[in-house]
């Protein structure tokens, strides 16, 4: 048996992993019971089904049940039946195709990061959001804290307050202005996850290469059934892999 949504009717299905694993986290909010994993009905959409684009990128279910998936090639919406794409074509108020971030806010308006900046779905409309310091890099994550919009974008940590757009950087203790991952914390405040800043990640690479041959040869050492350490000479016990 496969498990239903309330608000469409349809067994639950999975569009590759990444939706696979977001089903089954959400399969609590569908059902009172989870069923074990063999009792679920599996499948897997594709482009021949009507997708855009086989990566996906965000998956968000709306307060109605839609499922909205975010491509490389677009904004999807599927209702259970059919996929509905939205584009830059059809729709100039998307600020970019390959979308990254989905959210919905408590006024229900959608919020849709992408690689060229962010857009806004109020009804059926979409608004590129580009003025008064909202971000126009790519959008990788969105999130709200404390009443706040708060988005992670590749040039820093955008927040929407009041608003009003401002940027929180290196200069507030951000360890570095790319951030990829964002979540309130339970307490109030933010979690912020980025990445190594380019001119940290040569000495990074050198040091685990250099960490990584000084092993080899300690284990090189010690098979071969050399002394590493000398009792006599060092008061330490030397190894005892070697023939004797």
């Amino acid at each position: 048996p496969g498990r239903r949504c309330p608000m469409h009717g349809r067994t639950a299905r999975a569009l590759g992993f990444p939706l696979l694993v977001g089903l089954l986290a959400a399969a609590p909010a569908w059902s009172e019971e989870l069923r074990p994993l063999p009792q679920l009905v599996h499948d897997r959409w594709t482009q021949r089904d009507g997708l855009p684009h086989n990566v996906v990128e965000a998956v968000l279910v709306d307060r109605t049940g839609y499922l909205w998936l975010g491509t490389q090639e677009g904004l999807v919406r599927f209702d259970g039946a059919r996929f509905q794409v939205f584009d830059r074509t059809a729709n100039p108020g998307l600020a970019g195709d390959e979308v990254y971030a989905l959210l919905e806010d408590p006024a229900g308006d959608l919020w849709i990061g992408t690689a060229t900046g962010l857009s806004r779905k109020r009804g059926d409309a979409f608004e590129a959001i580009a003025t008064g310091g909202a971000p126009s890099e790519p959008v990788h994550a969105l999130a709200l804290a404390d009443g706040d919009l708060w988005a992670g974008t590749a040039a820093g940590l955008h927040r929407l307050h009041a608003g009003r757009w401002s940027v929180v950087g290196a200069q507030d203790g951000l360890p570095d202005r790319r951030v990829g991952a964002i979540a309130p914390a339970r307490g109030g405040g933010l979690w912020a996850g980025g990445r190594f800043p380019p001119g940290d990640i040569l000495p990074y690479v050198v040091a685990q290469v250099i960490g990584a041959i000084l092993a080899a040869m300690l284990l090189l050492t010690i098979a071969s059934g050399s002394p590493v350490f000398d009792i006599a000479k060092n008061g330490l016990a030397q190894n005892g892999y070697g023939p004797g």
